[in-house]
């Protein structure tokens, strides 16, 4: 991989001076991204349960830059993860038989990231809640497929403010789809 560089100063003035700071056109390197691993498992309970559990890990210490630097501000992070999806039983009819075939979300997850501040690495934890919407359509070969759309809100906060970290409090709402069809079906009758 190559860079280029340039850094220039400005004067915000009638008749504004520049002064090249930096001009490297190219020079060759690499990135060296860290690795991440990860492992999760989980359990249904008779179709209507199901518990999860995720743990990931990244070894920022093996980071390197273009230059061939490690940073000192990065250290190994992890996140582990749990969650738990009902959906109800079947049983009622009309307007609240699409409820019942609805997926129902509730996690956590606690984590460190890989910025150090303060000698200490940045916490986050939070909360997420989020509804699976079924959507059953017929697929180009024929029979009838179930597709999901996700929605979920997740709220955290990032820093620890009793070490005297800056904290942050978030709140993410994300939009998924899972799109079922049947490929490669191999038609009895064209």
């Amino acid at each position: 991989a190559s860079k280029r560089q340039l850094a220039v100063t400005y004067a915000y003035t009638a008749n504004p001076t520049r002064d090249t700071i930096i001009n490297s056109e190219s020079e060759n390197g690499s990135v060296k991204m860290p690795l991440k691993m990860g492992a999760g498992i989980s359990y249904s309970i008779k179709e209507h349960w199901m518990i999860g559990f995720q743990y990931d890990q990244e070894n920022w210490t093996g980071y390197r830059d273009f230059d061939g630097n490690s940073d000192s501000s990065l250290a190994n992070s992890w996140r582990l993860g749990m969650g738990i999806e009902f959906r109800p039983p079947d049983g009622k009819r009309g307007f609240w038989h699409y409820f019942g075939k609805m997926k129902y979300r509730v996690g956590g997850f606690f984590s460190r990231s890989p910025i150090i501040s303060l000698g200490e690495q940045v916490p986050e934890y939070g909360i997420t809640v989020g509804i699976g919407f079924p959507i059953k359509h017929r697929s180009s070969s024929g029979p009838v497929v179930t597709s999901i759309i996700n929605i979920a809100a997740e709220a955290g906060q990032r820093g620890d403010s009793s070490i005297g970290q800056m904290t942050e409090q978030y709140i993410n709402l994300k939009l998924g789809f899972a799109i079922n069809d049947m490929w490669f079906y191999k038609r009895k009758y064209d």
